[in-house]
């Protein structure tokens, strides 16, 4: 939008922004397994299913996000909506047909790149990003991995509403 449409554009805000995965990485390998395998991997990975418990308690002790149970059911509940796994499963093995990341270089808005200190994409990416975008900041949130409007909504939160109220 911000390449096509820059007029329509003022601000951009990215948030562990994945312009560099080609083919959806793991999760598209892990979505292509047969025998409904992977539409299981995948329903599980957003949070439903008997096995979502056990991949939140992964993720506390490996990366230090540990959802209340409130949130668990939360994500659960949105996993279970018709057609999410299905979209998932079609966005992480769609090839992307875009001038992203080639053309990053002509964005010229003001974009906020917000990543999770504890990212397994590594933070890298952002640094990346913002050598490659002309006006970008990064902003690390502490305690927090690839998604950190989930792990820490406030802190989050109030990096974007001070990004966006600044003016140009």
């Amino acid at each position: 939008m911000a390449l096509d449409y820059p007029e329509r554009v003022e601000r951009l805000v990215l948030i562990g922004a994945e312009l560099y995965d080609s083919g959806g990485g793991i999760f598209a390998q892990l979505g292509a397994l047969p025998f409904g395998i992977g539409r299981a991997n995948t329903w599980t990975g957003l949070g439903a299913g008997p096995r979502s418990g056990a991949l939140f308690a992964i993720g506390c002790r490996t990366n230090g996000y540990c959802p209340d149970q409130e949130t668990i059911e939360r994500r659960q509940h949105l996993a279970e909506i018709q057609g999410t796994t299905d979209a998932i499963m079609a966005r992480n093995s769609t090839l992307p047909a875009s001038r992203v990341p080639a053309d990053l270089a002509q964005v010229q808005q003001p974009v906020l790149l917000i990543w999770g200190g504890g990212d397994l994409r590594g933070i890298e990416t952002a640094n990346r990003l913002a050598a490659e975008l002309p006006n970008a900041t990064v902003e690390i949130v502490a305690e927090a991995d690839h998604t950190p409007h989930l792990h820490k909504p406030a802190a989050t939160a109030l990096l974007i509403d001070n990004f966006l109220m600044q003016r140009s």
